[in-house]
């Protein structure tokens, strides 16, 4: 738009100017976002074989149950309880779909306090994790990788129990 003023000279007004840089903006934008360097997720997931997400799932045990510890004791003769060590270990299980195979599992098991109690990797979809000490909440946590770096995560919680018996 042009603002003819008593001159009889020709001015440009502010929103042509602003008009006129956007419109260069959005034409530099869309010539660096067409370059060939440039990829979009389609073009990388028509790129690669397979899959392009992963995702991890724990089954076992289900988010908020209660695992329970076992403590052996015994007993003297006046009756004072002397106590083993906690024998409780608990399998957890998980499944991995999509992604490309073979797949790498790390399990994580955090304490309430936020202190990771055990870290384990392992080869397959289960694990064993032998819980000491105190009645806790933990939470599990799951990272699934596949052969080309894609990650998949899954964390239940779950709460600890302590369980006497008299061996």
């Amino acid at each position: 738009m042009t603002k003819i003023v008593n001159s009889g000279k020709k001015q440009t007004s502010f929103f042509s100017i602003l008009a006129g840089s956007l419109l260069l903006l959005f034409i530099a934008c869309l010539t660096a976002c067409s370059s060939s360097d440039s990829k979009t997720r389609t073009q990388v997931k028509n790129a690669t074989s397979g899959p392009y997400d992963i995702h991890a799932q724990i089954i076992a045990p289900t988010d908020g149950s209660t695992v329970f510890i076992r403590y052996p004791y015994s007993e003297d003769d006046k009756g004072k309880r002397k106590y083993g060590e906690p024998e409780s270990d608990t399998l957890f299980v998980s499944t991995a779909t999509g992604g490309t195979e073979p797949y790498g599992f790390t399990w994580t098991a955090i304490n309430s306090d936020g202190t990771e109690t055990t870290s384990s990797k392992s080869g397959g979809d289960s694990i064993s994790i032998w819980f000491r000490g105190r009645t806790d909440r933990y939470r599990i946590r799951l990272q699934v990788t596949d052969a080309k770096g894609i990650v998949g995560t899954d964390e239940i919680r779950v709460k600890l129990a302590v369980t006497e018996y008299l061996k």
